[in-house]
């Protein structure tokens, strides 16, 4: 047990460290969706709010996913990189692994990577749009007929 003191309320919650990883317990991680990677990380905003126990609690939220998922923007970045240096068949690996780890870890459809390279267009992110609309289209091609929603 843990007790935090932030604004004159006490918080009290359970610290856990974990034990190991979780798939040799049997469990596995919950599949995070593409808002949890790419939605708002405000982890750094509830800090300079001094509202520590709500950044904590935001912090661990994102630690349950498993870390594959969270190279996911690493390479979207390296993606960025291979492309702008003229490295195509590095940028077309690397986009080859963000789809597999899309298609193994994180809970979506298609279309809401489509969604996800329309915003990223609207942001001026004209590269990971490239990346997102290419990544959609693998997974749109990968589905089984049954499951095919218009993207």
């Amino acid at each position: 047990m843990h007790i935090d003191n932030v604004d004159n309320v006490t918080h009290n919650y359970k610290v856990e460290q974990p034990s190991g990883p979780q798939e040799s317990r049997g469990e596995t991680s919950p599949k995070p969706t593409i808002q949890d990677i790419f939605g708002p990380d405000n982890i750094d905003q509830l800090l300079q709010e001094e509202k520590y126990y709500e950044a904590y609690v935001a912090s661990l939220r994102q630690r349950e996913f498993d870390p594959a998922v969270f190279e996911f923007k690493d390479l979207v970045n390296h993606y960025r990189c291979c492309m702008l240096v003229g490295e195509a068949e590095k940028a077309v690996r690397t986009r080859d692994q963000l789809t597999t780890i899309i298609e193994r870890n994180i809970q979506t459809t298609p279309n809401e990577i489509k969604m996800l390279a329309d915003e990223s267009r609207r942001e001026g992110k004209v590269m990971e749009a490239i990346l997102f609309y290419r990544t959609a289209a693998d997974l749109y091609r990968n589905q089984p007929r049954a499951s095919l929603v218009h993207v």
